[in-house]
């Protein structure tokens, strides 16, 4: 008659308060995978960064990890050429190309890294960003099931009121007033 009980209100406040509390987790799990997916994504994104940015110097030094590891082979090949031909100039010819094919396999190598680096930022970015919003959602859709429980506790709070219950009493009573009213009413007529 007078609305919920204080144990049902409690009870309400309570499961209120424990989905916030699993609100708030989801949305610090989400930072927290954020930054974790941002970490182990950035040196992907500096090398990508440092292919693109316009200037011949940051583009090898992003690479140069890369072109070290092409140089070596070819100073392994090199060493193999000086050890196994005699010296004259078939052994120059051969360090000579050697040398050329070091240089097109350099630039080659370069080539597709910067074209296909902006392909690559690109997709790190989406990808970045669609995580994001995943995790997002999932942090508001938690937050969004607590306001919905904090509307209900809210709406059983003024339920509960003690003016309710007695504008609820007083309606009662008005409306079995009238009833009573209206019963006697139609007796004396008949």
């Amino acid at each position: 008659m007078g609305g919920p009980s204080q144990s049902t209100i409690n009870t309400q406040n309570s499961l209120t308060q424990q989905q916030m509390g699993i609100a708030e987790q989801q949305n610090a799990q989400q930072q927290q995978n954020y930054s974790r997916m941002l970490q182990l994504e950035q040196p992907a994104i500096s090398y990508y960064q440092g292919l693109t940015g316009g200037d011949a110097a940051s583009t090898t030094q992003a690479a140069m990890p890369f072109i070290s590891q092409i140089t070596q082979a070819f100073n392994t090949s090199k060493q193999q050429i000086m050890n196994q031909m005699p010296p004259g100039a078939a052994r120059d010819l051969a360090l000579s190309q050697q040398e050329q094919q070091k240089d097109v396999a350099t630039a080659n190598f370069m080539n597709q890294q910067v074209l296909g680096a902006y392909d690559k930022l690109a997709n790190i970015g989406a990808g970045l960003g669609s995580f994001s919003l995943q995790e997002l959602g999932a942090s508001l859709s938690g937050l969004s099931g607590a306001s919905g429980s904090n509307q209900v506790l809210g709406q059983m709070q003024a339920a509960a009121s003690p003016w309710n219950m007695i504008g609820g009493l007083l309606g009662d009573a008005m409306g079995m007033f009238s009833f009573n009213l209206g019963g006697s009413g139609g007796g004396s007529k008949g």
